[in-house]
């Protein structure tokens, strides 16, 4: 019994292992990603917005905390816009018609482009719903951040900001990076 359950263990942290090794890290370059239009923003490749702060979100309408995501980045979009912040929603539903009634109940007003086939979730190992990684001006992702809770909205804010203003702190990526839904 014991020898069964070392076994198990074993291949539980090899499968962690691999799956991990494979997740964009913080100091890493962002990936590419290529996109489908999903609204009337045309975006082909995420990397088309070197040269600007860009905040990428990785959603899916049947995920409960993207719904309240939304309205944060929405105001994100808003407020930092014209100081060179990027708000980027990747939507990953396999139905497009079930992204498109999310966002007749939920607009957003940022670009938002739609991955049907799983191939940008993939390459930058997302491994929860919401999943953002905040990506600097010369395409290093400086956060990766998993989930979404209210009480998050200051600090995510704060380090979105000093990022921005390229001469401030970010914060160490461990202090939200693991939150989960």
């Amino acid at each position: 019994m014991m020898k069964r359950i070392a076994t198990l263990f074993g291949a539980l942290l090899g499968i962690i292992a691999y799956s991990s090794s494979y997740a964009v890290e913080s100091g890493q370059p962002a990936p590419s990603c290529e996109l489908a239009a999903l609204d009337s923003s045309a975006v082909s490749d995420i990397s088309h917005f070197k040269g600007k702060v860009v905040y990428v979100d990785f959603w899916a309408s049947w995920c409960p905390p993207c719904l309240k995501v939304f309205p944060f980045l929405n105001t994100l979009e808003h407020d930092l816009h014209d100081k060179g912040l990027e708000v980027v929603g990747v939507n990953v539903d396999e139905n497009i018609n079930d992204a498109g009634t999310f966002l007749k109940n939920h607009p957003a007003s940022f670009v938002v482009g739609s991955d049907t086939q799983g191939v940008c979730p993939k390459t930058f190992g997302v491994m929860g719903m919401p999943s953002s990684y905040l990506i600097d001006r010369k395409g290093v992702v400086r956060l990766v951040h998993i989930g979404f809770r209210e009480e998050e909205r200051k600090e995510l804010r704060r380090i979105i900001e000093a990022l921005l203003n390229e001469g401030g702190q970010i914060a160490s990526t461990t202090e939200i990076h693991n939150h989960h839904q």
